[in-house]
């Protein structure tokens, strides 16, 4: 099913068979490695299949939506080999009704037969036709696709998630007699957790993850893809819902960038875009496709660990040379919003700490979430901040800068001043911070933008430090606004992501007046003529930019990440 493409003309295929089953949460355990430049470790996922999909029973919610049990099973289609469009699945919830909206979202547009109108399209295949993959041999078992590039898988496996100890709890039938229907129930059970239970949840995650392999399954990669099967396994109910894969990137891995920072001294960063996160781990790209995760990451004591984690961790010495850093959410995100990035970054601190510093350094955990905010949302459940009365007023959320030793001292005297100021700003314009910190980052100068917005982590260029605080306050706000879109609320595929784009280049200029207590009219005369600026420099796109490149939903739609 390999899958040849021109990078000037085509674009990245997305492979995940995500209508058939999703990853819920991601546990990564991995050693980074600068001599041989390689993440090397373990990947477990943990599997929830869509109701529509599960076997006949006696009860009327567990009952397929088809008439046949052969319409139950599935085999894998070819891959499509025209750029992913319109990626809509099912919820991740039990509900499945819209899961691309992060909010409330669409009414679901799936028929009688439990398809959605897109389906082909949010797998990334044609259901036009259906065929073997490679060396399958006739077989009808369930295929498993993650997207995946640039790795060098050793072993898959099922995890035995029934030897962990405590875990029966988590069996709500004991009369099951199939080890590996006891095995799915436990972790059906584990991924729909309350969301107060989110701490109870990451543990019996991290656990199950330790648990032994109970059998090695059958997988191939291609270019762009890990295919997975097990012998036996005909639909995704039966297949396994809690896997482990052990896996090394490779130097040249696209999703990962091996470089040295403006001092000198090596480091490696991800980010979402151009390939996504796919050369990191294997994963289900599509960004309809979202989970939560945890992470342990062990390097060399002089390195420091940064993520897009809820939590600010701290290095634990395992041993003389080697520490090890732990990073969760509990906010189901797209995998692409994945970031990780380990150098010999240094703290940028205030040289006397301010007030609103102090209060700043408070964070609320999701433990300390109160419910009783009046606001309802509509998406998932988690442990959400909005619904956080608490969170809702805190203006200052808990932030840090790192840099470059070198760039410690532009940092301390520009970026550092404007971080209070803008984040306040955005607070005052859309008040509850989704995220509960904020960590900044001066990435090497390779990196190919002014910044990137990740969950809890910004990545900034050194440029933003020599234009004075203008281009350095305005990017800061421009990415601080993707928090509420581009991330809290996203697009349902690449093809939109002009829309979080579009709100975040409008709210910067808004956050920036409110920085600098600007006047009314001076706010206004700032945004005209910026405003003006975007039209001119827009024109000009157009003027120098192909004909499909100027249509949404084009034959070359670029699949990027978001930035």
């Amino acid at each position: 099913m390999d899958i040849k493409l021109d990078p000037s003309r085509d674009d990245l295929p997305l492979m995940a068979n995500t209508s058939h089953i999703l990853v819920k949460h991601y546990v990564l355990d991995l050693d980074v490695d600068f001599e041989s430049q390689i993440i090397e470790g373990t990947l477990v996922l943990f599997f929830e299949s869509g109701n529509r999909y599960r076997k006949k029973s006696s009860s009327t919610e567990e009952t397929c939506q088809s008439e046949s049990d052969e319409a139950c099973k599935f085999r894998m289609p070819e891959p499509c080999h025209v750029p992913v469009t319109n990626t809509r699945t099912f919820s991740s919830k039990m509900g499945y009704n819209d899961f691309a909206i992060y909010g409330k979202g669409e009414k679901d547009t799936s028929g009688k037969d439990g398809n959605h109108d897109n389906q082909e399209q949010a797998s990334g295949i044609s259901s036009s036709k259906y065929c073997c993959d490679t060396g399958n041999h006739g077989s009808e078992d369930f295929l498993l696709v993650l997207d995946c590039c640039d790795l060098s898988v050793l072993k898959v496996e099922e995890v035995d998630v029934a030897a962990v100890p405590g875990i029966e709890k988590f069996t709500r039938s004991p009369k099951l007699t199939v080890v590996s229907e006891l095995r799915n129930q436990i972790v059906h059970e584990l991924v729909t957790l309350p969301a107060d239970r989110w701490r109870e949840q990451l543990d019996y995650y991290a656990h199950c993850s330790q648990a032994p392999g109970c059998g090695e399954l059958l997988f191939d990669t291609d270019t762009w893809s890990l295919q997975i099967r097990k012998t036996g396994a005909q639909t995704a109910t039966d297949f396994p819902h809690a896997i482990r894969i052990r896996y090394r990137t490779k130097p040249q891995g696209r999703s990962v960038t091996w470089t040295s920072d403006q001092s000198g001294r090596p480091c490696v960063y991800t980010m979402g875009s151009p390939i996504n996160n796919r050369a990191l781990f294997p994963c289900q790209e599509p960004p309809v496709a979202m989970s939560t995760w945890q992470a342990t990451v062990r390097a060399s004591a002089s390195f420091v660990v940064l993520m897009s984690g809820e939590n600010s961790a701290k290095p634990t010495q395992l041993r003389e040379g080697c520490s090890s850093w732990h990073y969760y959410v509990t906010m189901p995100m797209p995998a692409s919003t994945f970031t990780i990035a380990v150098g010999p970054w240094t703290e940028v601190k205030p040289e006397t700490c301010s007030p609103s510093d102090q209060a700043a350094k408070r964070s609320f955990s999701p433990s300390e979430a109160d419910f009783r905010c009046a606001s309802i949302c509509g998406h998932v459940e988690y442990p959400c901040r909005f619904q956080n009365a608490s969170a809702a007023t805190q203006e200052i959320i808990p932030h840090r800068v790192f840099a470059p030793g070198c760039l410690r001292g532009a940092c301390q005297e520009m970026l550092l001043q404007l971080v209070s100021p803008c984040l306040s700003a955005a607070h005052s314009v859309l008040g509850t911070h989704p995220f509960s910190r904020l960590d900044v980052l001066i990435v090497p100068a390779n990196f190919p933008s002014l910044g990137m917005a990740s969950p809890h982590i910004v990545f900034l260029s050194q440029s933003t430090l020599t234009g004075g605080s203008h281009l350095c306050g305005t990017r800061l706000c421009h990415e601080i606004a993707h928090a509420w879109f581009g991330l809290a609320i996203g697009a349902r595929d690449w093809t939109e992501e002009w829309l979080s784009e579009g709100f975040a280049t409008h709210l910067e200029d808004v956050f920036w007046a409110k920085a600098q207590q600007l006047a009314p009219h001076e706010a206004r005369e700032q945004q005209e003529l910026r405003a003006c600026l975007r039209w001119r420099r827009l024109q000009d796109e157009l003027r120098n930019s192909p004909e499909p490149l100027q249509v949404l939903r084009n034959d070359i739609c670029l699949n990027v990440g978001y930035p």
